[in-house]
């Protein structure tokens, strides 16, 4: 339910399950995390969207540096994108 709260965009759903106890570890088949979720899910929205699906997930303490299953972490994967020049350049 996590995943699908991500993938619609839904920060304050994402908040309430997050306090509701959701699992923040949680990862598909590929070893993607939910921060592998928002930066390749929402690239295509604001940065401010992204900015705060991450913060809310680093305030539940859900792993933001966890490498996928092809030794891709979320930021690595971010790159791949002109969104993610854009967005990392800022920090």
């Amino acid at each position: 339910l996590l995943s699908l709260a991500v993938r619609s965009k839904n920060v304050e759903l994402t908040r309430d399950l997050l306090k509701g106890g959701a699992d923040v570890q949680w990862c598909d088949k590929d070893g993607n995390t939910l921060a592998h979720l928002v930066v390749t899910v929402l690239q295509d929205t604001s940065e401010e969207l992204v900015d705060g699906f991450l913060k809310l997930l680093g305030q539940h303490h859900a792993p933001l540096q966890k490498q996928n299953k092809a030794k891709k972490s979320p930021f690595e994967s971010i790159l791949h994108s002109a969104f993610g020049w854009n967005w990392l350049h800022k920090y």
